[in-house]
């Protein structure tokens, strides 16, 4: 199928998303990506979910919140991520490629 990636903007990364459920944060035991140079990062901030070829964005209650397009989500919601959408977590902007 697809292969999904994130392009980290800061630092050019591209990230391949990989499982059903692809975790992002800043604690290395919990999650699939470490975002450590960042501490507007929650340990588990956010998820990537793979379903049937869709995927979607997952905030994890994070403190600083993550942010679908420039619009904040609400925690805990799956919502469906479009190529080239823009994610930002706390302040680490990303955007969402379809290959």
């Amino acid at each position: 199928g697809d292969i999904a990636s994130l392009f980290r903007i800061k630092n050019g990364e591209r990230i391949p998303i990989t499982g059903s459920i692809f975790r992002l944060g800043k604690e290395e035991k919990f999650v699939d990506y470490v975002i450590h140079d960042n501490e507007a990062i929650s340990r588990s901030h956010a998820n990537i979910i793979s379903r049937n070829g869709q995927y979607f964005l997952q905030d994890n209650n994070s403190t600083n919140h993550s942010f679908l397009n420039g619009q904040q989500c609400v925690s805990n919601v799956e919502l469906p991520l479009q190529d080239k959408a823009s994610i930002r977590l706390g302040n680490e902007e990303f955007q969402f490629l379809l290959l």
